[in-house]
């Protein structure tokens, strides 16, 4: 369903923050947002030119730990037939794309995480502005997100991290009065889910703390995460609504539901998506959370930024691959 372009609506101070710095480097707005989480590599297999892909999937769709489609799940290890298709490489990671979404967005934005010394993963997201002074170089090697990409654009990926790489509970303690100084903090369960929740229970103490939009995928274990008063926007998709709609309807924050449609604010759709054609949604929701949270920065109001967000994402599912198809917010309000 297509719907009414941005900048028809947009607030005109609002939308004068956003496009105010030349240069797509300088943050455009007075307040920060902050990301946290893993550095993951993606590796993107497109299922359609590997001729025997689907048929071994199928064997692997009634087991457990396999993702649905629209799904992300860690794990382990990955079946051989997996690693041996032919991949794209490509920085990713959710907590890394929605850092450089919120930077692409215009907003002053810092990173927190790890990453293995093994890659260059950190690269893209300087080049995006994004501050990296929190970022912690380590000798393990970086995780890997392989994104099974299906010819409709839908996909499933499965998630390998090597503890040397994690945030962890001292990472966060350690940088926690820099996390606690951030306007705005996009948090995901792509982090340990004790860990995450460590952040969720010490950031409830503190009054003067950071506006958390949290995304709860993958979903393993994201029920305690969602129980903290700390939270004050969860971000499902329409596969996780669906699997946590009783936890979700139970909280006390704001739930902003995307879809191919649009999105939906506690259950009424307020933002409806730009008629496109869907070639990856792989970065769709990353690039939904740091546009709405770059939104929020620039003061816009809440259902123009979920708007604005709407409009950003609907844009990065018409390129392939995850952190190259965030697009720079010049694109977004063309749209």
């Amino acid at each position: 369903m297509a719907g009414e372009g941005l900048g028809r609506d947009l607030d005109e101070q609002a939308y004068d923050a956003v496009l105010g710095a030349a240069n797509k480097h300088e943050g455009t707005t007075d307040e920060s947002v902050g990301s946290v989480g893993d550095f993951i590599i993606d590796q993107v297999i497109e299922l359609g030119s590997e001729p025997d892909a689907e048929t071994q999937m199928a064997e692997y769709e009634e087991k457990q730990w396999f993702p649905d489609a629209g799904e992300s799940k860690e794990v382990d290890t990955v079946p051989r037939w997996v690693d041996d298709l032919d991949a794209m490489t490509v920085p990713g990671g959710k907590a890394t794309n929605q850092a450089v979404a919120a930077a692409r967005s215009g907003a002053e934005t810092m990173m927190y995480g790890r990453a293995g010394n093994d890659s260059d993963a950190h690269e893209p997201l300087a080049d995006a502005g994004v501050g990296l002074d929190e970022m912690e170089m380590t000798d393990a090697e970086t995780g890997t997100a392989y994104i099974l990409l299906e010819d409709d654009g839908e996909n499933r990926i499965l998630c390998y991290k090597d503890e040397g790489t994690l945030v962890d509970q001292d990472y966060i303690d350690d940088r926690f009065d820099e996390l606690l100084a951030e306007d705005y903090l996009l948090a995901t369960n792509g982090m340990e889910t004790d860990v995450l929740c460590h952040l969720f229970a010490r950031l409830e103490g503190h009054e003067d703390r950071p506006t958390v939009i949290f995304d709860p995928s993958p979903l393993d274990g994201v029920e305690k995460a969602l129980e903290y008063a700390s939270v004050d926007y969860v971000t499902p998709n329409e596969v996780e609504y669906a699997a946590l709609e009783d936890e979700l309807t139970a909280g006390d924050y704001d739930v902003i539901e995307t879809m191919a449609e649009g999105a939906k604010l506690n259950g009424e759709q307020v933002a409806y998506s730009p008629d496109v054609d869907v070639v990856d949604t792989t970065a769709a929701g990353d690039t939904f959370n740091g546009y709405f949270a770059g939104g929020l920065a620039a003061d816009m109001d809440e259902t123009d930024a979920i708007q604005y967000a709407v409009d950003a994402a609907s844009s990065a599912v018409t390129e392939k691959g995850a952190m190259p198809s965030v697009p720079d917010r010049s694109e977004v309000l063309s749209m």
